[in-house]
């Protein structure tokens, strides 16, 4: 067992995120958290809705990390990676958002999730968990519901909702809902 309290979190509501048109008018971002501050982020979760091929914004000493979440994928070219092509869901890819980034839709439009992480900042990963029953999942900064539903402490938490923890890495005893199996997205 963690030393980490197991109470210490917001909920952070799907119906109290942010959605922004891109710039490039390409697609669609849903803002889940920007910490500490959504214009002075160390780190940002996103969930976007790629409509059409196109450039991604160049982010300067910004590590960024994509994962498919609907839809039939897209391929990343970046200077000095070979170009990927993202088809799987919930399949972490790492790429530094200070370099030129073009994704190319496969067939049609997809949705994926992006974690953004400042160099300057301290290191954070994400990753995927499928919870059936109860778990126990230790050192999570931010669990975002994807696939299904989840039971927090009396709570209810349905797709895009999130859990952050206050004052740094928590445990959560978490229980899908309806006895169905859930997917998560934690960043740690």
């Amino acid at each position: 067992m963690s030393d980490h309290p197991t109470s210490a979190y917001d909920l952070l509501r799907a119906a109290d995120h942010r959605r922004m048109r891109w710039l490039n008018n390409g697609g669609w971002t849903t803002e889940i958290i920007a910490w500490p501050d959504p214009d002075h982020w160390d780190w940002r979760v996103s969930v976007a809705d790629i409509e059409q091929s196109g450039a991604f914004s160049v982010l300067p000493n910004v590590d960024r990390t994509i994962a498919l979440l609907q839809g039939n994928g897209f391929t990343l070219t970046t200077p000095n990676q070979p170009t990927t092509t993202i088809n799987r869901p919930h399949k972490p890819f790492e790429f530094r958002g200070d370099e030129p980034t073009d994704a190319t839709l496969v067939d049609g439009p997809v949705e994926d999730l992006n974690l953004m992480v400042r160099r300057s900042s301290a290191p954070r990963r994400l990753r995927f968990v499928e919870v059936v029953g109860t778990v126990e999942l230790t050192d999570v900064e931010l669990a975002v519901v994807l696939v299904g539903g989840l039971r927090l402490d009396g709570h209810h938490l349905a797709r895009l909702d999130a859990i952050r923890a206050i004052g740094g890495a928590i445990t959560l005893h978490v229980t899908a809902a309806n006895q169905e199996p859930t997917t998560l997205a934690v960043v740690a």
